[in-house]
């Protein structure tokens, strides 16, 4: 026997292709057989290391102490946390290069914690999307959305674009929008940005497996992901903790989906409204938490002044691991202004690969110069933004 782990992160650890560390040395895993409880890994030298992606769900079993500080409404109590492993990707050590995205089919794994959580209070949220700096409401996809979706099925045949697996009877295949309609910024009565976001050739029909695996390499973090991600890192220093002993987690729409359907029944707590708007929770791994967010509520003053100092003092324009995360660049269109779609030169919208995709645009003295690499949002300016609506600036 090489080692242990805790059973409920078991598939977050020793998942199938993990490489797992024990006292100094890599192991790569073979095989997890959760009923055993036993995992399969030989030693192996290898130039990267993995880290696994959850789908969370959080329900809020019951409300310690509440209130609201500035533009932020915070809390802590006991929560009931579902998590499913979907993913892991494979990076390159020391470049943190993405070696590739791989997905992992395992059950959900539940676990009765404590949690601290904050969300933006109705005025702040509309503060800043008057300011433009908002992107973190849960996507109304417009009014014509469901006729886009049907028509996509109907093109891609009702078959995976990516795998050519078909629908079910139980489960319809996702449609995804190849570039993010987050980053198209459809306000609802304000604009009709969502007939560019649902246009048929942003759209492709995607199996849940093949989904989880390109929304992972065409991520579009938002200010709230930034500020998220700090937090997740900061955490820890106040608590002096491992940073294993906590977890975040971003909750958009509550009480929707597959995952909370596995909570016992007899367990569930009232119906409660659902979230106006995300909701960002740090809850702790250890099953009835050991006060780590009562701490956290206490504190939160503190966090966010460290987070906003974290964000500002990086040295980086849009985002970075160090700060807010990472942050892809693209060349879009939509970040350039507009698709110049009669040219000769100009490009389709990405292929359902992946594959690169350059836009262009006119510049003085050079038309046709390409568009500089952009980010899909400018997560650090958002997060800054979204920081200071906490603090009520």
């Amino acid at each position: 026997m090489v080692g242990e782990v805790d059973a409920a992160h078991a598939t977050l650890q020793v998942h199938e292709g993990a490489v797992y560390i024990h006292e100094g040395r890599s192991y790569l895993v073979e095989k997890l057989d959760l009923e055993e409880r036993q995992a399969w890994v030989w030693p192996a030298e290898v130039e990267y290391y993995t880290e696994a992606s959850t789908e969370t769900q959080i329900e809020v079993i019951s409300v310690h102490e509440s209130r609201v500080s500035g533009g932020a409404e915070l809390g802590y109590g006991e929560v009931f946390v579902t998590s499913q492993v979907t993913q892991y990707r494979r990076v390159r050590r020391f470049t943190h290069e993405n070696l590739g995205i791989l997905p992992l089919d395992y059950p959900p794994t539940t676990l009765d914690t404590a949690a601290y959580w904050l969300e933006v209070t109705a005025e702040a949220q509309e503060a800043l999307m008057e300011a433009g700096n908002w992107r973190d409401s849960p996507n109304d996809y417009g009014p014509d959305w469901q006729e886009q979706r049907a028509k996509t099925r109907e093109r891609d045949g009702y078959r995976c674009a990516e795998c050519g697996a078909a629908e079910t009877r139980n489960r319809q295949h996702d449609v995804h929008h190849r570039v993010p309609f987050r980053v198209f910024n459809y306000i609802p009565g304000l604009n009709r940005n969502d007939r560019l976001a649902n246009r048929l050739e942003n759209l492709v029909l995607l199996c849940r497996r093949c989904h989880y695996r390109l929304e992972a390499g065409v991520r579009a973090r938002t200010g709230m992901d930034g500020v998220a991600y700090a937090l997740g890192n900061l955490a820890p220093l106040h608590l002096m903790c491992d940073r294993r002993d906590i977890d975040v987690a971003i909750i958009r729409q509550q009480f929707e989906g597959e995952l909370l359907s596995h909570r016992p029944p007899a367990a569930s707590p009232p119906p409660q409204e659902a979230l106006t708007a995300p909701r960002i929770y740090i809850y702790e791994r250890i099953p009835a938490g050991i006060g780590f967010s009562a701490q956290l509520y206490e504190r939160h003053d503190e966090l966010m002044v460290g987070a906003a100092d974290l964000i500002r003092g990086c040295a980086c324009r849009y985002g970075c691991p160090a700060c807010v995360g990472p942050v892809l660049l693209v060349d879009s269109a939509q970040l350039a202004g507009r698709q110049d779609s009669d040219r000769p030169d100009a490009a389709a919208m990405p292929g359902s690969s992946g594959e690169e995709i350059r836009f262009w645009r006119d510049t003085p003295g050079q038309s046709g110069a390409p568009v500089e690499p952009r980010p899909l949002l400018e997560t650090k300016r958002l997060a800054l933004a979204l920081l200071a609506a906490l603090a009520g600036d």
